[in-house]
Order: C-alpha cells, then sequence, then structure tokens
C-alpha cells in the first residue's frame, strides 16, 4: 500500500465523493431550475391565452352590436374610432374599405353590363 506524501491526495475517496456530490447538486439545481422557468412560461402562456380569448369575445360582441344597429357603415366607424389603440389596424381597415369599394364599383359595373344587354 502507498502512502500519499502530500495532506490531500489526488485519489483519494474524499475528493472524488466531493466532486461527484458537486456535479449532482448542480444538475439537480439546474434540474429544478429548467422545471421551474418552464412551470412559470406554461403559466404565462395560458394566461395570455384566456385574455386573448376574452378580447376576441368582446371585440366580436362590440361588432355584433355596431352591425345591429348602423350595419356595415357603423362597424367601419367603430374600426376607425378604435383604430388608434391598435398599431396596424388603421391600415388594416383602409385596405378593408378599399376592397369593400372595388366591390361596390365591380357590382355597380356588373348590374351596368346587365341593363346594358337587355
Amino acid at each position: 500500500m502507498t502512502a500519499c506524501t502530500s495532506p490531500v491526495c489526488s485519489h483519494s475517496i474524499g475528493a472524488r465523493l466531493s466532486k461527484k456530490l458537486a456535479l449532482f447538486t448542480m444538475l439537480v439545481l439546474g434540474g429544478l431550475s429548467f422545471a421551474a422557468w418552464m412551470s412559470v412560461k406554461m403559466m404565462i402562456v395560458e394566461r395570455n391565452t384566456e385574455d386573448l380569448q376574452r378580447r376576441c369575445e368582446l371585440v366580436a360582441t362590440v361588432l355584433k352590436l355596431e352591425a345591429r344597429n348602423g350595419g356595415e357603415a357603423a362597424v367601419l366607424e367603430r374600426l376607425r374610432r378604435d383604430a388608434a389603440m391598435r398599431g396596424d389596424a388603421t391600415r388594416a381597415t383602409a385596405r378593408l374599405h378599399d376592397q369593400g369599394r372595388r366591390a361596390a364599383r365591380r357590382r355597380a359595373a356588373r348590374a351596368l353590363q346587365r341593363r346594358l344587354r337587355e
């Protein structure tokens, strides 16, 4: 049996167990941190989904009420009034309004063509 001349030998059981304990502790703490972050992420995603669903229901309700009260013109007016609250909503509303105008022009042109054919 060989004796160590220095107080801490490279092959001592204390040093090997200490390194394994440190590695195991780091792995366990890393795993616990990962699990905690994933649970927080799931909670945030769930809350955002619920909030988005409530907002969509609110918008659908408002649009239904406006459509009942004044039709398409009232809905467009409401969208224009509320457009400042949304980023790209102004462009989207303008695009929808332009599409409506183009569709109306196409309908008018078709009606004129039908009248001319008669």
